[in-house]
């Protein structure tokens, strides 16, 4: 582990997750080419599946204002945010 550095106050944190969600998928030995593979299959499969359920939505709904459920969808998550839940 050449060039990390470890706080001393997160040690205790870092050590038992290791091998879990913790470590890059380089320290745990996989390929370089997996993790930029693996993100963009991740971002496609989202992207179909928002714009799936926006399609349904707006067939339910059939005068949805997007510009107003977006800005809302925007307070919710600053207001997540500025409480600090969410992970």
């Amino acid at each position: 582990m050449i060039g990390l550095t470890r706080d001393a106050r997160a040690a205790p944190a870092i050590e038992h997750r290791q091998r879990g969600a913790g470590a890059s998928l380089g320290l745990l030995g996989y390929s370089p080419w997996l993790a930029p593979v693996l993100f963009g299959m991740a971002t496609f499969v989202m992207s179909v599946a928002g714009h799936q359920i926006g399609r349904t939505a707006a067939n339910f709904i059939p005068r949805l204002r997007t510009d107003l459920l977006t800005g809302l969808a925007f307070v919710a998550m600053a207001a997540f945010v500025a409480i600090g839940t969410g992970g």
